[in-house]
């Protein structure tokens, strides 16, 4: 993910999913941009870059312990 500044206050305004980067080059997808989902792309080097993250999928597991089966006769 890349986070945008576009204010640039020191917080992040708008995020982005990361397709791929090539040489200088970072392409996204995005939400509400232009009032539309979108692939841009912007320069390595952009001002409006805040940030990059990374969605710890592992943290939103819940592994439960099993269940015990009671059969009553």
């Amino acid at each position: 993910m890349r986070f945008f500044d576009w204010h640039k206050d020191g917080l992040a305004d708008h995020v982005g999913i990361v397709e791929r980067v090539e040489g200088n080059k970072i392409y996204t997808v995005e939400g509400n941009s232009d009032d539309a989902v979108k692939r841009n792309n912007y320069n390595i080097n952009d001002r409006s870059i805040y940030g990059f993250g990374i969605i710890n999928y592992l943290s939103l597991i819940h592994i439960s312990e099993p269940t015990r089966r009671v059969v009553i006769s």
